[in-house]
């Protein structure tokens, strides 16, 4: 705004030094007159040095008023942009705010969901010879849908390979009831909810999910998103990779790990 202003000053002193030069002829020709120096007095009648002065003053006045006028419009245009920028800053400053506030009510949801999924995990309960509890209930179930996976391999007739990827989780489910089941309907929620949000760092919140899963609940992840991929888990799976550090060898057959794409076991 001060180089504006700088630029706009030799203007103002172009104009005061026509004015002073305007009334200086004036007085000079006056004094010329009254020294008896004008040529006749005829010549004199015909130019009115009155007439003459208002006439450069009116003429320098407009030119003045003109200036003054694009200045004030200059300096209205400076004002109305810092206007704008400090509009654009407050729009930026309050996105922020909502981005901010957008971005702490996710985290707050998705720890509840977590808490709301360890509350699941703490209440499972699993008897066989004996009594298995939470976390340790994940083994147990393993071992039992391996079980259940055999015996359906060795079923006859024999199915398909993939058809009995996809039919084992849910004989596996009748045996042991729904408690797994809750357990994997709340990791689907937790991880479509990451999804959906509008936050940038989806894959950073997916992964804090994933370190919780202990072996046994990824394998059981595997063949569950297998046994119901119309509700889109089993893409999800592979677009954050859930699986990654799961080997062929832990799986029931080598074979199975060709019915995911390859990121499901990517970080």
């Amino acid at each position: 705004m001060n180089e504006e202003a700088n630029n706009k000053d030799p203007w103002e002193k172009y104009l005061w030094l026509g004015f002073f030069i305007v009334l200086l002829v004036w007085i000079v020709y006056w004094i010329a007159v009254l020294a008896g120096l004008a040529a006749t007095e005829s010549s004199f009648n015909r130019f009115d040095p009155l007439n003459t002065l208002f006439s450069g003053l009116a003429f320098w006045g407009i030119v003045f008023t003109v200036l003054l006028q694009k200045k004030e419009l200059m300096l209205q245009r400076t004002e109305l942009q810092l206007t704008r920028l400090e509009v654009e800053g407050q729009k930026k400053q309050l996105a922020a705010q909502n981005a901010t506030m957008g971005q702490q009510r996710f985290e707050i949801t998705l720890f509840s969901l977590l808490n709301l999924l360890a509350d699941v995990i703490a209440s499972m309960e699993v008897r066989i010879t004996q009594t298995y509890n939470q976390r340790a209930c994940f083994p147990i179930y393993r071992w039992k849908l391996q079980q259940t996976y055999n015996d359906r391999k060795n079923f006859d007739p024999i199915p398909t390979h993939s058809s009995l990827c996809r039919e084992v989780y849910w004989l596996f489910k009748d045996k042991m009831g729904d408690g797994i089941e809750s357990y994997f309907q709340i990791l689907r929620y937790i991880v479509t909810f990451i999804d959906r949000s509008n936050i940038e760092d989806k894959h950073f919140y997916v992964d804090l999910v994933r370190v919780q899963l202990s072996k046994s609940e990824k394998i059981l992840l595997f063949y569950r998103c297998l046994a119901n991929d119309a509700e889109g888990f089993k893409i999800l799976v592979e677009r954050y990779g859930l699986l990654s550090e799961l080997l062929s060898e832990d799986l029931f057959d080598k074979m199975d790990k060709e019915l995911y794409a390859r990121s499901a076991f990517q970080k």
